[in-house]
């Protein structure tokens, strides 16, 4: 967990970003909006991205 402004240098020894918030730019690796998560809508579908871009990311 970390604030957003801290992502771009800390997404080195990460797998995915998943972020509440708008992410203001691209970054090396797989990164998704979680704003389902305080909405309560669409939860599952997000739960099945993450789980897929985790998969793909480990997959290599």
């Amino acid at each position: 967990q970390c604030k957003i402004a801290e992502v771009a240098s800390r997404q080195e020894g990460a797998d995915l970003i998943v972020s509440t918030t708008i992410l203001p730019t691209t970054y090396s690796i797989p990164a998704l909006s979680a704003t389902s998560y305080i909405t309560g809508i669409g939860m599952e579908a997000l739960d099945q991205k993450i789980i897929d871009a985790l998969n793909k990311t480990f997959a290599n």
